[in-house]
């Protein structure tokens, strides 16, 4: 799984001067791999504000537009296809020698000045895909009216956008590394500095005297081992401040509203996803002022049920899936997607934030049967810690309260269900050395442990001064991944850096192979020599195939194998 990682949103939780290529080359080294960078400097040169003069349309094609833009001192000539130019409308414009991707798709390309349908046009307006924000800030060229800026103002400064972007391959066993804080905690114990993250606590502070009614069930405890859950009201759904919506289009995530982009934005930050209803919509109905409670609870789906999701498409349950309900349905496929009908829109006045743990198998396989994936299902799948729920829940409120106004209106609803109380784990120095190859001191192995989040207590041997044994308490957010001495003397090795230990060549005798062994490997690879001479190729292919490629072949795929659940259509039937 690929995390986008800003390094203006990293820095906010370390303190470190380290450049972006130097910082991506030091992740690489001792922590999880930078595949990519996108600077957005570099990326938006020749890219400036322009103001829309007039507009006009097209003598040779119905689809275009003629637009006199004021890209700041000097007015020129574009020719648009967008639907949303407007007179007045402030727009990104990509003069001659910047490089746009068209569409968002293929490799980048360098304007010039040009004539479109015998129509000369210098550079272009354009969408955002284009410019490398991954999804669109709207339908149409980018409408950047709401920041005010002058003409010609360089677009990356217009949209406080001078960041660079890496996109870091994280392996499924660290899903505490998928979230900007996650990563800062790597950073900070691999570059040395101070890691600046200060968990968030839940205020129950209230503006009225009397909390409204909330309550949450957990009938299925061993696949909700936590739920935890809030009402806020008074809320003004809205479009998210830009600072929020830059970020969440440098992930690749598209803003919807301050509510949901609340979600998405804690998710991203802490790795916890979270979902907000709209308590209004849950039933019973009620209206607004009515102070009768909420009341949700965690269940299998019982034979029948169905629910629209918010893609708009309607899934059939099975008994063995869990979801989120209210008294009389369900709202939500727990830990997949939640459901339309109790979605947050502009009218919403009045919220449940839910922030709960599910059980990973549970999680996988509802997601595979319904063939329905989501950036949740992808974390929950990893399997996520009890004790992740109420940070991200209080920074939920806390953003919520910020930029959404409103105020708590009940008490925490808290179920925990099980809860698993670390053990710590025996490390002795002698087996770091013998791992490693070198003779680390304690205070070095402290201080590596300690960076990451362990807590340790130093015991020294009663008969060797040089001699140590580290207790170690595993953080609830490796619970998953750390469980044995190895795992330690792995996170020492990569923080110090595999790259500094000794490299040595193996020694020792190979195995002798009989003779019977040796005559067939001798065999094989003379009837290969002789084929490959004869103009044969080998292959080694896969051992599924598609409906399609059986149907060229004049096979019936209903006589076929076909895997329960294939990968891709590509390989649904075994070869």
């Amino acid at each position: 799984m690929n995390f986008f990682l800003s390094h203006d949103w990293l820095k906010e939780f370390v303190k470190t001067n380290e450049s972006p290529e130097r910082l991506a080359r030091l992740l690489s080294l001792s922590g999880p791999s930078v595949e990519r960078m996108k600077n957005f400097g570099d990326l938006w040169e020749s890219m400036v504000v322009g103001k829309v003069l007039a507009s006009g349309k097209h003598p040779n094609a119905d689809r275009l537009t003629v637009n006199q833009v004021d890209i700041g001192g000097k007015h020129v000539q574009i020719i648009c296809g967008a639907p949303n130019v407007r007179v007045g409308m402030l727009s990104a414009v990509a003069l001659p020698g910047a490089r746009v991707r068209w569409h968002g798709e293929g490799d980048l390309v360098t304007l010039t000045a040009t004539k479109i349908r015998g129509v000369e046009s210098f550079g272009m307006m354009f969408a955002a895909n284009e410019i490398g924000l991954e999804k669109y800030l709207s339908d149409g060229i980018m409408d950047i009216s709401f920041t005010g800026a002058k003409p010609g103002t360089p677009l990356v400064k217009a949209l406080d956008i001078d960041d660079t972007v890496f996109e870091i391959e994280i392996t499924s066993n660290r899903p505490d590394a998928m979230s900007v804080v996650g990563l800062a905690r790597e950073t900070a114990a691999i570059t040395k500095s101070k890691f600046l993250y200060k968990e968030n606590r839940l205020s129950l502070e209230r503006s009225r005297e009397l909390p409204l009614p909330f309550s949450a069930t957990v009938a299925e405890k061993a696949l909700c081992p936590r739920f935890a859950g809030i009402v806020i009201d008074g809320i003004a759904v809205a479009p998210s401040p830009w600072w929020m919506q830059k970020r969440l289009l440098m992930a690749g995530l598209r803003p919807i509203n301050n509510i949901v982009d609340i979600t998405n934005y804690v998710m991203l930050e802490q790795g916890k996803p979270l979902h907000a209803f709209d308590a209004m919509r849950l039933s019973p109905p009620r209206n607004v002022g009515d102070e009768e409670g909420v009341s949700i609870v965690v269940r299998r789906a019982k034979k029948g049920e169905k629910l629209q999701a918010l893609d708009g498409k309607t899934y059939e349950l099975s008994e063995s899936m869990l979801v989120i309900a209210d008294k009389e349905k369900p709202v939500a496929i727990a830990g997949v997607m939640g459901g339309q009908a109790s979605g947050v829109t502009e009218k919403t006045t009045r919220i449940v934030f839910e922030s709960a743990v599910f059980d990973p198998v549970s999680i996988r396989k509802t997601a595979r049967a319904l063939n329905l994936h989501s950036e949740a299902s992808n974390l929950f799948e990893k399997g996520l810690a009890v004790e992740s729920a109420l940070p991200a829940l209080a920074r939920a409120v806390e953003l919520t309260l910020q930029i959404a106004g409103g105020h708590v209106t009940s008490k925490l609803a808290d179920v925990t269900t099980k809860q698993l109380k670390p053990k710590p784990i025996t490390l002795d120095g002698a087996t770091v050395k013998r791992f490693l190859g070198i003779d680390l001191s304690q205070k070095e192995i402290t201080r590596i442990l300690e960076n990451l989040g362990f807590s340790l207590t130093v015991k020294k041997c009663r008969f060797h001064v040089s001699c140590f044994m580290f207790h170690v308490i595993v953080p609830w957010w490796r619970k998953n991944d750390i469980t044995m001495d190895q795992d330690l003397v792995e996170e020492i090795a990569r923080i110090y850096g595999y790259h500094r230990l000794p490299s040595t060549l193996p020694t020792g005798a190979l195995a002798v192979q009989s003779p019977d062994e040796r005559k067939e490997f001798f065999w094989e690879r003379r009837v290969k020599e002789l084929l490959r001479g004869a103009g044969f190729t080998e292959t080694i292919s896969y051992s599924f195939m598609s409906e399609e490629s059986f149907r060229k072949l004049g096979l019936d795929p209903q006589e076929l194998f076909r895997v329960t659940n294939p990968l891709s259509d590509d390989q649904a039937y075994l070869r």
